[in-house]
């Protein structure tokens, strides 16, 4: 990630720390992010594959955050909780008011997000019975 990108990110870090502490307030997130992009579900492309990395994100921050899954390390629980923060977030690298463009610094920080958690979602996926879908 680039350096503005960083600063952006290290904000969505500090939020997420205070959420994953706060079970509840973060479930509400995850409610709130899934609600946000879900006209983005039945999309084809970038957007689509955004969405189904996102969901991922979600499932396992959420299961996480219910007390179902504890196989996460605290640094990728974080690394989950702030790539969604970011991508609720109004203010970051490229604003997501700017058609397109403004979701592709989003989608490039779920991506890393989802890049950085593969041995995580194996494990829980595979735990659930689901497949892993890029």
């Amino acid at each position: 990630m680039s350096n503005k990108t960083n600063k952006y990110f290290d904000k969505s870090r500090e939020i997420a720390e205070s959420l994953v502490q706060n079970p509840e307030k973060g479930l509400e997130l995850i409610s709130f992010a899934i609600d946000k992009y879900e006209d983005f579900k039945e999309s084809n492309g970038r957007l689509g594959k955004m969405f189904r990395q996102l969901t991922m994100l979600v499932r396992i921050v959420r299961a996480h955050l219910r007390g179902d899954y504890k196989n996460l390390s605290w640094q990728k629980l974080i690394i989950a909780t702030a790539a969604i923060v970011y991508l609720l977030y109004v203010v970051d690298v490229v604003p997501d008011f700017i058609p397109v463009i403004g979701l592709l610094d989003d989608a490039g920080v779920i991506s890393w997000a989802v890049s950085s958690l593969q041995k995580e979602f194996g494990q829980f996926f595979n735990n659930k019975g689901d497949k892993v879908i890029l």
